[in-house]
């Protein structure tokens, strides 16, 4: 099954836009505006939520009512989450945190190539933090997760926020591992196990937690109900 082409189905767009031409009630012509975003989200193959929103207006929504799979936009989330931690003086970035082989995780995570080279790898939380934005590094992203006390943490930071339409309730582990059918164990840090069991997996199996997963409300967002993440 190709997760990936699969994924592109469910796809969130968020825009915030300055109007070129500001009028006293902030967007211009609002119904044209909506017809040209309903217009592109239907020449997508997929289903696409859009909101565009400016300062002083409501949100103009295509299907801002549905909800839709952050996969990776999670780790813009875990980021916010940490500067804030770094504002409160909880950390900072400057923290040293050694990586071991039980630390790892699934898919994308190219300090696993370091780990396996070396045994663990001595960083820095803002190291952590380049890579779970800037290489999409999962086990960096669970490592910061875990630092600031767990999912529960992230999503205390989304409530305090305001961000209320965002959920953020599983790690990568446990979300790439179930989308597949299987659950979260530790061997799975050994990527030849994990691919062994996901062979193992019946399709019929596989195919329901995937639908599953389509539908299910967790890690996902609501164009327009999250908000802005704050500055």
């Amino acid at each position: 099954m190709s997760k990936g082409v699969r994924l592109a189905a469910a796809v969130t767009l968020v825009v915030s836009l300055v109007p070129t031409q500001p009028t006293a009630g902030g967007l211009g012509d609002r119904n044209h505006l909506h017809t040209e975003l309903a217009a592109l989200a239907s020449a997508h193959p997929g289903r696409v939520g859009i909101c565009v929103q400016d300062p002083t207006s409501p949100p103009i929504c295509v299907n801002g009512e549905q909800r839709f799979s952050l996969q990776s936009v999670m780790k813009l989330v875990v980021a916010a989450a940490v500067m804030r931690a770094v504002d409160e003086r909880r950390v900072a970035l400057s923290d040293r945190v050694t990586v071991r082989r039980e630390d790892l995780s699934v898919n994308i995570q190219p300090i696993a190539d370091i780990v396996s080279e070396r045994g663990s790898f001595e960083t820095s939380l803002g190291d952590l933090l380049r890579r779970a934005v800037v290489e999409s590094d999962s086990a960096a992203t669970d490592m910061l997760i875990s630092r600031l006390g767990g999912t529960k943490a992230i999503q205390a930071f989304l409530g305090e926020s305001g961000l209320h339409g965002i959920r953020i309730d599983r790690t990568e582990r446990e979300l790439q591992t179930e989308t597949d059918g299987l659950r979260w164990t530790p061997k799975f840090v050994f990527p030849e196990r994990l691919e062994q069991a996901r062979k193992e997996v019946a399709e019929a199996k596989r195919q329901a937690a995937f639908e599953a997963y389509l539908t299910d409300p967790r890690d996902t967002a609501s164009p327009p109900r999250h908000g802005w993440l704050p500055a």
